[in-house]
């Protein structure tokens, strides 16, 4: 069961690199939330409950922010993800650092909330090292992985997409 675990969160890992190498907001939404349901169902074969919630959330999350364009009238809909994310966290909770999975999501729920692929890019700095370190606890190789990859995809994206040219 171990190698079938990790070889689901290995499929996710390539879900996951080429959202960021997207430039449209609809495709990077949907793969990722195609990585999502997969790191959900790797989290919960390795009993990280908090981590199997937080993306499924995230996967959900997602599908409906294609539907819903991130305008002031709508923002309710992010603190309703937010505030789930905060209740499944609490049923969820395996140890302090359930917290780290939450600020993670927190943080990609921000930043898929986003208009604009460049804001989804820039947002998404700051998850990476939250999910890091609870993958590192939880004892997921490829959610480690994939953290590393997912930050240096999207400094990858945001020079491939984000950088100001200035003509000489």
């Amino acid at each position: 069961m171990e190698i079938f675990t990790q070889f689901v969160g290995f499929v996710a890992v390539g879900f996951s690199i080429a959202v960021f190498q997207k430039n449209k907001r609809r495709t990077m939404l949907i793969l990722a939330s195609i990585a999502a349901f997969l790191y959900a169902g790797h989290f919960f074969f390795l009993e990280a409950y908090t981590g199997a919630a937080m993306n499924l959330l995230g996967a959900v999350r997602c599908l409906i922010f294609l539907k819903v364009s991130p305008q002031k009238a709508n923002i309710w809909i992010l603190y309703l993800f937010l505030g789930l994310g905060f209740i499944a966290t609490i049923v969820t909770w395996q140890s302090w650092y359930s917290l780290l999975s939450l600020l993670g999501a927190s943080l990609y729920a921000i930043s898929t909330w986003q208009s604009t692929p460049k804001m989804i890019r820039r947002f998404s700095l700051a998850a990476p090292p939250f999910w890091f370190s609870y993958n590192a606890l939880a004892g997921s190789y490829p959610g480690m992985l994939i953290e590393v990859l997912i930050f240096a995809s999207i400094i990858l994206g945001r020079y491939r997409f984000d950088r100001s040219v200035t003509k000489k």
